[in-house]
């Protein structure tokens, strides 16, 4: 007769924990489920944003690049190495609207931040002119003055 109890009481408990195994596996499907969009947005942010940072990132170096050049040009005693060193002040200013471009691109709601700091990065070029034209006359104290007067401000 123990025996017999003891089945009743199996039975009991079992129909008791169903509706407990049913909300555990019900909870797994629904953690799947976000897990697995949780995974798709961090994927989309890292495709769209980081990668925009990144180009952001890399336009700033080609900014250092162009005042280590201009710089560069300024202090150049050597008329014959002047030419080539304007020649990469061009090639700088170039990759830098390239990699600008690819950031408006890759995070077109970034756009107008973008565009406001390529348009300072403008600003310099034209500004620079006047400091690249007299250190290619070899004026370059002159030269010096207008970068700490202008350029090397903005």
């Amino acid at each position: 007769m123990g025996f017999l109890a003891n089945l009743k009481l199996r039975r009991r408990l079992l129909i008791a924990m169903t509706p407990l195994a049913i909300m555990v596996m019900l909870e797994s499907v629904y953690s799947s489920i976000q897990n697995n969009s949780t995974d798709t947005s961090y994927s989309d942010l890292i495709d769209t944003e980081v990668e925009g940072l990144r180009s952001v990132s890399e336009a700033r170096s080609h900014t250092n690049r162009f005042g280590m050049f201009l710089f560069e040009l300024v202090a150049e005693t050597d008329p014959a190495k002047r030419p080539a060193i304007d020649a990469e002040l061009d090639k700088v200013r170039a990759d830098y609207q390239s990699v600008i471009a690819d950031a408006l691109i890759k995070v077109p709601g970034r756009a107008a931040e973008i565009r406001a700091a390529s348009v300072l990065f403008d600003r310099v070029i034209e500004d620079s002119r006047t400091v690249r034209s007299l250190a290619m006359a070899g004026n370059n104290q002159l030269a010096l003055n207008t970068i700490h007067g202008s350029v090397s401000q903005e």
